[in-house]
């Protein structure tokens, strides 16, 4: 999916720039061929390697940047998310479901057509399996993480010495400010897939200015709530509902969360609500209109 990303950006006039650990473990063997060799002592010095070449983009404005790492749990993408933040950049965070571990298991094995396999062995790639189900609350700031669950999500740091990670902690919640979720799909449909993931990823860049209002259908699940207020930059935010109660219960629960999480930044006095009648679109429509005008 990187590829086409790089790709499709390139072809539209956008500067772009990869960087991927994996591929400071790649050799090339006597016939010319990629084959990636890991080395567990040389992994804290290539991740080094990778975010001075991270920065280095970044320095350099270049339009997109990209950490093209498996990062299956939120300290691992720290790194690269504080320096992209340093040099004021905005972050999309692509979430990759698992497949099926025996899919995964086979794609790890090298063929004709993929010599750089990385043979990752089955106790490995069970272990990456469930630090991905433990870190997944993480992607949501709306979830509260305890400690006291039978799986809690850990913060790690990097042993160098002994070249294992180890806890300090709860887990920090992932940074970003636009995310894609690419959920598993057949073999035949990766590519069509590819495509629709990365014209929604280049999207993304078209967001970067202010808007006067906007307007949310104000539903039961509260993620998608949370990233359009996080992602869309505005003087007001205005959800629309059947009844205001709903919108105060909801700015109720932000002004809550903000106390028990300091990545919650959302500033309440921004939101405000209408109440219509749902069953009249011509009710909707003049609502809107009327707050438009007010704004």
């Amino acid at each position: 999916m990187t590829k086409q990303i790089e790709e499709l950006a390139k072809s539209l006039g956008h500067s772009i720039s990869v960087h991927s650990t994996d591929e400071y473990f790649i050799q090339i063997d006597e016939e010319g061929f990629r084959r990636y060799v890991f080395d567990k002592k040389k992994l804290n010095e290539y991740h080094q390697n990778n975010q001075e070449a991270f920065k280095q983009a970044l320095e350099s404005h270049i339009d997109i940047v990209v950490c093209d790492n498996t990062n299956f749990e939120s300290w691992q993408s720290k790194p690269y998310t504080d320096i992209a933040r340093g040099f004021g950049y905005k972050i999309l965070l692509i979430d990759f479901k698992p497949r099926e571990l025996e899919l995964h298991l086979e794609a790890q094995k090298i063929t004709q057509e993929r010599p750089d396999a990385h043979q990752v062995d089955k106790d490995v790639s069970e272990r990456m399996h469930k630090d991905h189900r433990i870190s997944s609350p993480c992607l949501d700031k709306t979830k509260i993480l305890r400690i006291d669950t039978l799986e809690t999500p850990m913060d790690y740091g990097w042993d160098n010495a002994q070249c294992v990670k180890k806890p300090r902690g709860i887990a920090k919640y992932y940074d970003y400010d636009f995310y894609l979720e690419r959920v598993p799909v057949k073999p035949q449909d990766y590519e069509k897939q590819n495509r629709e993931l990365s014209l929604k990823a280049l999207k993304f860049l078209e967001y970067n200015f202010d808007f006067d209002v906007i307007f949310h259908f104000l539903g039961e699940q509260l993620m998608p709530i949370f990233l359009g207020i996080c992602q869309f930059s505005t003087q007001k935010h205005v959800f629309i509902t059947s009844s205001s109660k709903n919108a105060e219960t909801l700015k109720r629960f932000f002004e809550e969360r903000k106390k028990t999480n300091e990545n919650f930044q959302i500033n309440t006095d921004r939101l405000h609500s209408i109440e219509v009648n749902v069953f009249e679109p011509k009710n909707i429509y003049e609502k809107i209109l009327e707050h438009t005008n007010m704004a």
